[in-house]
């Protein structure tokens, strides 16, 4: 059980979640996705964010999940809230990077106010460099960006190819963890054909949104192309039992 909290004028509302494993992304909304971890670093959703972590690292102890994609159903479901979150909360211990691979509507640039035009898709259509296009945080240790592009469906195309295959690779050479936002599971073959490339996948659903059948339907469609493992899946919105407001406050 892990709680989600809906932000209504900075006051946060406790819900309790049930389901297989839940945490918090934001809402759906227009804007960018919110760095939580960053901004309330003892809120209640960044403890579920690093209870997520804790998780998924303790899959395997000893060999922890390298590279993870996120991925949901149907787009506006809180994968890349997810991803950015996580991605902050991997690179507070170790060399890390976030791919933003949804090349049809990216969205990690505009959480991290990121102006540049070019990215992974640039890089898969060979007409630039994977180096020229990492972005170093500068004010998270640790922690580099490989923003989408511009959106592209030729290039959402060659997600499936060899030179993803290659960029996933030279990553794993430079970094300890890397978190890949995934295009939709459903609605384009990206997403699974970038899973047979990481160590683990976490399945992101929408209370409300997503149906039982969407999400079983990834799951099939996941073992379709032998995906990596299903580490995790992530609730977010749940609105079903409410709970008094509270929060944490730093010691």
């Amino acid at each position: 059980m892990i709680p989600t909290f809906a932000s209504d004028a900075g006051t946060a509302k406790l819900r309790l979640l049930g389901g297989i494993r839940q945490a918090l992304g934001s809402a759906v909304s227009s804007g960018p996705a919110e760095k939580f971890l960053l901004s309330r670093p003892n809120s209640p959703e960044s403890e579920a964010m690093r209870s997520l972590y804790t998780s998924v690292m303790l899959t395997r102890p000893d060999n922890p999940p390298k590279a993870l994609l996120i991925a949901s159903a149907f787009q506006g479901e809180g994968k890349t809230t997810v991803a950015i979150n996580l991605a902050i909360a991997l690179s507070q211990r170790s060399r890390t990077v976030l791919v933003d691979a949804d090349l049809r509507r990216p969205g990690v640039a505009l959480a991290f106010g990121l102006t540049t035009n070019k990215g992974l898709n640039d890089v898969l259509l060979h007409s630039t460099q994977l180096e020229q296009v990492l972005v170093r945080s500068t004010n998270i240790p640790n922690l580099a960006v490989l923003p989408a592009g511009l959106a592209s469906v030729p290039a959402a195309q060659l997600a499936c190819s060899r030179e993803m295959r290659s960029v996933i690779e030279r990553l794993r050479e430079q970094f300890d963890h890397i978190v890949i936002d995934s295009p939709p599971i459903l609605a384009f073959a990206d997403g699974r054909a970038l899973s047979p490339l990481v160590d683990g996948v976490i399945l992101v659903g929408r209370s409300g949104s997503t149906t039982r059948q969407a999400l079983n339907r990834s799951l099939e469609l996941l073992s379709e192309v032998h995906s990596a493992p299903v580490l995790d899946v992530v609730l977010n919105g749940a609105t079903n039992f409410n709970f008094p407001a509270y929060g944490y406050s730093a010691s």
